[in-house]
């Protein structure tokens, strides 16, 4: 039977990429210049146009910094086909979805939402890929314009942000290329490159070996195919550099060490980072593992600074892990913490404790099943949906093949792939990544600090402290007295002293012993779940303006240390696996709650609940560190734009009553 479905599984899948291959058109034309022709019926009436440079700031000589980045702007300006501007001619076509990016290693263009029925206006989209691929005309009046917006942009980002960037960066990226290539550029270069420097980088770099364009939407592969190759064809094939030595970055096998001291750093706080090379291959079945892994470990290792902050015992007031893309061929485990008042020390060493803990025993199958579990479940609802990938996606997909040669495939097939590699997986090959991620190489710890010396963390407690920490060793134990029920010997019977029909809800009131009022309906329709609300008069209105930090206090420790005895490691192994939900969510005139069950779980919810609503545990410890966090949210608080009111929506109050596992 098993060989029956994978039989079936390998028809379908090689229907896909025979239903896909009809849809996508893939060439290089003699002098280099490499195309992609992609319709999959997604997007009718319209076509998305691309170019990608395979060039960036790191293609910059030192006296050239920024000049990647001005090439963008000034290609929005006249070119050979365009000699009133290409923005003249995107607005006077009503073509206002255009966007263009330069990053350290790559540059991209593109125009959305092309009329595919407008055969002139299509026409032209093809020389304004031909003139961004090489004839930007690189005026002295447009290099001027162009000049004061990139001052202005410039300006924008100046900043402490920027100071952190430019300065770190140097041990991030092990003083290569890279480190000092911000995109942007300096203040002296923007205000003194001209013309002829920007010709210059423009005759080296944008040439077709290192470029490719990209037509997506509802589009005639055949036409469309033709088309390119007349009017591309005629792009120049002078030779151009090979990019690699550029983008190389040494190993470092001793760890760097940098402080980094300004007065405008809005609170003190450190960062460990570790450069990760990842491997130059084609294996398919290696890299899918490599990025359901390290969805796994985003998920999983910050859990480990959480369980320390059930247990009370956490030296940090926010403290964060990330694996994620760092440049072309490296990725980056980046671990950042802000530690209490006179914490800091300690705060590095739980750090480094958390890591070696992953690195030496890595995960629980209990944990790495759990997160299994959902990654499969997300992946197959994924298949059932509709209208799977964006163009922006393929053009991403393009842009893999067109750099590591990785297959595109259809997204119904990759998740599919996914989920094939992914029950293969146990939790054995889950922590042989985790201690090869942590190789002892290419790491770096930098402090951020206001004035010298405020953390009192020098390299060599970093090296002492990393050295202690790389024997064997747990973290922090998994708590082993997880109750199988909870005590709720406290609790004292009462009863139903009334009951009255409802007829418009064809329900019923019931009226309890102590005065409480439960609305009460059947669902047949709920298929053996239940769902409960409930409300009561009070929130912040009910609470005088002396009390007000009080009650705000109260409200954001509510299950900081638990409920009934039990801490939040406890009740979130209680609560693994239980099909139950429970929300609070205290407003300005009343006190709110909400949740939701199976029928099985009815006395465990009600039980919890309960504990919830009298049984509260505060302590000193928990509202002291409450204050410094909050003194550390008030410090780095948006205070203008978007960012604000950002920060305002998400302050809204609402606690979801299960603790973090």
């Amino acid at each position: 039977m098993r060989f029956a479905l994978l039989g079936l599984a390998s028809l379908a899948l090689a229907q896909q990429v025979q239903a896909q291959n009809e849809a996508l058109r893939k060439g290089k034309l003699p002098n280099g210049l490499t195309y992609y022709i992609y319709n999959d019926g997604s997007t009718p009436g319209v076509a998305q146009f691309y170019l990608y440079q395979n060039v960036g700031a790191v293609n910059e000589d030192d006296n050239q910094t920024g000049l990647a980045h001005a090439l963008e702007h000034l290609a929005f300006n006249a070119t050979d086909n365009f000699p009133g501007g290409v923005m003249a001619f995107l607005k006077a076509n009503a073509l206002t979805e255009f966007e263009a990016f330069t990053g350290v290693d790559d540059t991209k263009y593109a125009v959305h939402n092309v009329p595919t029925n407008n055969q002139q206006l299509m026409g032209k989209m093809f020389l304004l890929l031909k003139d961004w691929c090489h004839g930007i005309k690189l005026l002295p009046a447009d290099v001027e314009k162009e000049r004061g917006i990139i001052m202005e942009e410039w300006r924008r980002r100046e900043g402490i942000d920027r100071r952190i960037t430019d300065s770190t960066a140097r041990v991030m990226y092990n003083y290569s290329k890279y480190a000092y290539r911000n995109v942007i550029g300096n203040e002296a270069r923007i205000r003194a490159f001209s013309a002829k420097d920007l010709r210059k980088f423009y005759d080296t770099w944008y040439r077709p070996r290192h470029q490719f364009v990209a037509i997506i939407g509802d589009v005639d592969l055949d036409q469309t195919e033709r088309t390119i190759k007349a009017t591309l064809s005629a792009l120049p094939a002078k030779p151009t550099p090979y990019d690699l030595e550029c983008r190389l970055i040494g190993d470092n096998s001793e760890p760097l060490f940098m402080q980094f001291v300004d007065k405008e750093n809005k609170s003190a706080s450190f960062g460990l980072y570790q450069r990760i090379r990842l491997a130059n291959n084609r294996n398919d079945d290696e890299a899918v593992k490599n990025f359901l892994f390290t969805s796994m470990f985003n998920t999983l290792a910050p859990r480990r600074f959480a369980r320390l902050k059930n247990a009370d015992e956490e030296t940090f007031i926010a403290a964060s892990v990330n694996l994620s893309p760092l440049v072309r061929g490296f990725a980056q485990v980046a671990w950042d913490v802000v530690p209490y008042a006179n914490k800091a020390q300690q705060a590095m060493e739980q750090l480094l404790n958390v890591r070696a803990a992953m690195a030496n025993g890595g995960f629980s199958k209990q944990e790495f099943e759990a997160e299994k579990g959902k990654m499969y479940q997300g992946m197959k609802e994924a298949l059932e949906a509709s209208g799977l990938g964006t163009p922006d996606n393929v053009f991403g997909l393009m842009k893999q093949n067109f750099v590591y040669g990785t297959p595109i495939t259809d997204f119904r097939q990759q998740i599919q792939r996914n989920i094939e590699v992914l029950v293969e997986q146990e939790v054995e090959d889950f922590n042989t990544w985790i201690a090869k991620l942590f190789a002892p190489n290419n790491l770096a710890f930098i402090t951020y600090e206001r004035t010298p010396g405020e953390l009192n963390i020098t390299q060599t407690n970093f090296l002492t402290a990393l050295a202690n920490s790389e024997k064997p060793q747990v973290a922090m134990a998994q708590d082993n007295s997880t109750p199988a029920k909870l005590d709720l010997s406290h609790i004292v019977a009462g009863k139903i002293v009334s009951e009255k029909p409802i007829a418009k809800l064809a329900a019923k009131e019931w009226k309890l012993s102590n005065g409480a009022r439960v609305i009460y309906k059947y669902l047949p329709q709920a298929k053996g779940k239940v769902f409960f609300s409930a409300t009561a008069p009070g929130g912040k209105a009910a609470v005088s303006p002396q009390q007000l930090p009080n009650y705000t206090a109260m409200r954001n420790q509510l299950m900081q240390t638990g409920v009934g005895g039990y801490n939040r490691n406890q009740l979130a192994s209680w609560l693994q696996g239980k099909e139950l939900d429970l929300t609070m969510s205290p407003g300005d005139y009343s006190d709110d709650l909400s949740g939701s069950m199976d029928v099985s779980q009815a006395d465990n919810f009600f039980g919890y609940l309960n504990l919830i609503l009298s049984r509260h545990n505060f302590s000193p410890s928990v509202f002291s560190k409450y204050v410094q966090r909050s003194k550390y949210l008030y410090a780095n608080r948006a205070t203008e734009g978007m960012e604000l009111h950002k920060t305002q929506f998400d302050n809204c109050f609402s606690r979801h009553l299960r603790p973090i596992p």
